[in-house]
């Protein structure tokens, strides 16, 4: 099963250095975050649970890490 999220920001660069220790897991999911225009995070799980769930939190943490930015 696969997700992605994009996510329009000057500064997906910083934002994808911030995200990627969080979105490191010893779990069955792999991610991808491209930052060419805007910010781009794909993951890859097995069910549709995790699936959910990883989604949820690249999501809520990029969103974080842009409100952050912005101030």
């Amino acid at each position: 099963m696969k997700s992605s999220l994009e996510i329009d920001s000057a500064n997906a660069e910083t934002i994808a250095t911030a995200l990627k220790p969080s979105l490191e897991t010893d779990d069955n999911v792999e991610y991808t975050v491209k930052t060419e225009n805007g910010l781009e995070i794909t993951s890859r799980t097995d069910t549709l649970g995790r699936l959910r769930g990883v989604t949820d939190n690249a999501l809520r943490m990029s969103l974080l890490a842009n409100k952050i930015l912005q101030r």
